[in-house]
């Protein structure tokens, strides 16, 4: 028995440790509990969080039947939000570049938009990651140490890809901007001084002359005085040159780089190839678990998983498609390649005072999961054949590789639960340099505890050390009554973002479970 235990422990730790998928929190209580549920999952999600647990039997209750719905939603910094508004944005550049192939003058607010989208695609630039997007619904059953589920899991991953070389004004039919009045006219001193210095102190003066398509003798000063003339020449109220001026001056200097950058070989706005690329999943996954007590406080368990895979992607431009987050989401799921694969989950839960034959203080748990041990691929579709070369792309298959994740838990009290979970590796995920490493701190009280009737009220905390990103407060409670049981659950996070022009939390999270006992 004792050789069995440690070939166990060898497997879990010796394994080579793969990179997965973010961890999904699957059911209410756990997602209320800030994603903490390896080492307390106890009902029909048991077999998810740790088929060990199965084991586990009470004098009641040991068999559930429930329905799961969940919902995520989780961005890196200000990446969808500077996405919506280049986006918007889209409009604007195709009526300045009308305005320039017919050498029409651009208003204050051509003049404003041309530099905020600079400063929007220099920002862009820098942020690197996107956001993902998970949905899941199922249902799950457990009866004693058996238990047999079906669920159906979806992951987008929103990737932008940005062109900071085609960026100049005009179309390859012009020479850009009509700006030809170099004299500052009276009562516009101040708002001429404020452009030319912004210019000057951000050192983008040589490269924004080319980029204008001005002559290279042409100063800040002559520079600014053009711009200002332009405006005022169909119509611009000093109001209007004003915030132009405030734009300009708070825009430069983030994107001072990208202007410096535009050389003899770049293209104008019309050639910009700024995209994001959709790569989403949607996976149906038939699973049987077991768990069992092989030693006095210590359990063992086993998932097998067979999974049908449909994966689509497509690619968005930002400058030449109006198009929003929410139907490159859609156009990516219309073409679809489907496979199906064996995955196998095991996990293990030591349980420290049974071990010990004492009742040490707190009742302390240790658990350890590893899901997709096998590491099952599935198969992305081929890009099209009459997409152009420029068009974002991945042709290698899509991994839900190994994932490794550890739990404690601790009951000081009897209606009182503290747990805590952490991936040990970090898991990639469907956007490119995003990784997801999950840190969970979750407390569960039962406010009432009566035989057949039960209200237990959940709080936690999650954060992904892997992006270091803000801080996810999370919250639900429970009602039990009889063998029918409801919970709620619900996650958001103090930072917020843009989709589709809806300010909306950075990371938010929703999930419901009805279920009965007996």
């Amino acid at each position: 028995m004792k050789k069995s235990i440690l070939m166990f422990f060898a497997i879990i730790f010796f394994v080579p440790a793969g990179y997965a998928d973010k961890w999904q929190n699957v059911g209410a209580r756990a997602v209320a509990m800030g994603g903490a549920g390896v080492a307390v999952a106890n009902g029909a999600d048991t077999q998810y969080w740790n088929p060990a647990n199965l084991a586990i039997i009470s004098d009641k209750n040991n068999n559930e039947i429930a329905l799961l719905l969940g919902a995520e939603i989780e961005t890196t910094g200000k990446t969808l939000s500077l996405i919506d508004k280049l986006t918007q944005m889209a409009d604007k550049y195709n009526q300045l570049a009308e305005k320039i192939d017919n050498n029409l003058k651009a208003t204050a607010q051509d003049v404003a938009a041309i530099f905020e989208g600079f400063a929007l695609i220099a920002e862009l630039q820098k942020s690197k990651t996107g956001a993902l997007i998970d949905l899941n619904a199922g249902i799950f059953s457990r009866f004693k140490k058996l238990s047999f589920s079906f669920r159906t899991f979806g992951t987008s991953g929103i990737t932008p890809f940005v062109d900071t070389s085609n960026i100049g004004i005009g179309s390859p039919d012009s020479s850009g901007l009509p700006l030809d009045d170099f004299d500052v006219r009276s009562g516009y001193e101040q708002y001429a001084d404020d452009i030319s210095a912004a210019i000057d102190n951000a050192g983008i003066q040589s490269a924004l002359t080319t980029l204008l398509g001005l002559s290279g003798t042409t100063t800040s000063e002559q520079m600014a005085a053009a711009l200002i003339n332009m405006a005022l020449d169909v119509g611009a109220t000093e109001n209007a040159i004003s915030k132009m001026t405030d734009i300009i001056v708070a825009k430069l200097p983030n994107a001072a780089d990208l202007i410096n950058a535009f050389g003899s070989e770049s293209e104008t706005y019309d050639k910009n190839e700024t995209q994001v690329l959709v790569d989403a999943g949607v996976f149906a996954e038939c699973s049987v678990g077991y768990g069992e007590e092989v030693y006095k406080g210590i359990l063992v368990g086993a998932n097998l998983n067979i999974i049908q895979g449909q994966m689509a992607q497509t690619s968005i431009m930002i400058l030449k498609d109006n198009e929003n987050i929410g139907n490159a989401i859609d156009e990516a799921l219309k073409t679809r390649r489907t496979t199906t694969q064996l995955s196998v989950d095991l996990g293990t839960t030591f349980d420290f005072s049974r071990f010990f034959e004492k009742n040490i203080m707190f009742q302390p748990k240790f658990a350890l999961v590893i899901k997709n041990i096998n590491n099952p691929s599935f198969n992305r579709p081929q890009k099209p054949l009459d997409a152009p070369d420029y068009l974002m792309w991945k042709n290698d298959s899509y991994s839900l590789d190994r994932q490794i994740r550890a739990g404690m838990a601790l009951t000081p009290l009897k209606n009182l639960i503290f747990a805590c979970d952490l991936d040990i590796v970090k898991n990639k995920t469907m956007v490119e340099g995003f990784d997801s490493q999950q840190l969970a701190f979750g407390i569960e009280y039962n406010i009432l505890n009566k035989k057949h009737f039960n209200i237990p009220l959940r709080a936690g905390l999650n954060k992904n050390i892997a992006d270091n990103g803000s801080w996810t407060y999370t919250g639900g409670f429970g009602i039990l009554t009889g063998c029918i049981f409801l919970d709620f659950a619900g996650a958001v996070s103090s930072q917020t973002t843009t989709l589709d022009g809806q300010s909306i939390p950075s990371n938010a999270e929703v999930s419901f479970a009805f279920g009965g006992r007996f």
